[in-house]
């Protein structure tokens, strides 16, 4: 019977694994379209799934590809190729980004994926006389000022503008990496 288990989850990892590189392609074929598209037509509904994407691929998306890529470097195989530009070029788009720009970019990220985000704020649970002022061990007041000084640094409300400036910053990283892509296809 442990033989027929052990079978068992092997396959079912083996799918995992095949769903999971399905996303991440999914969702970098996304994030190239709207890289593309936002770039020539603004949209704000869909600048709000531009983070969401972006956000996704350099955090969990970069986590997954790193230990893809460890897994399989050295392979010489068109996945090894593939993995080894995302390896190396994933961490790159947010490199020309200051940390409140990334701090701004997750805040973003959370917003257009909650009705709510609470997190983010202060929060007074009377029940246990405790105040929650802190969001990852920094303190809410702090990632305000943080988040306000990215909005006027780039030119203020509406927040198009900010949008503006990550679009532009990264419009030839993101089509780089697509053409990169591309030519191992």
């Amino acid at each position: 019977m442990e033989n027929l288990e052990f079978f068992e989850g092997l396959k079912h990892q083996t799918i995992n694994a095949h769903v999971h590189m399905n996303r991440v392609v999914v969702w970098l074929n996304m994030l190239f379209y709207l890289n593309h598209e936002l770039n020539s037509n603004y949209n704000s509904v869909m600048m709000n799934y531009f983070y969401v994407l972006l956000y996704e691929a350099t955090h969990s998306g970069k986590e997954y590809i790193n230990s893809v890529y460890q897994n399989i470097k050295g392979s010489n195989t068109k996945n090894e190729k593939t993995f080894s530009i995302l390896h190396h070029h994933i961490p790159l788009l947010l490199d020309d980004f200051e940390e409140d720009e990334v701090l701004y970019l997750n805040f973003r990220r959370d917003d257009a994926c909650h009705i709510f985000t609470n997190g983010w704020e202060i929060d007074i649970n009377f029940s246990k006389n405790k105040l929650k002022d802190t969001r990852k061990k920094q303190d809410i007041r702090e990632i305000d000022i943080k988040i306000e000084n990215v909005i006027r640094r780039h030119g203020g409300l509406p927040e198009k503008n900010v949008d503006s400036y990550f679009l532009k910053t990264l419009f030839n990283k993101i089509l780089d990496l697509n053409e990169k892509l591309k030519n191992v296809i």
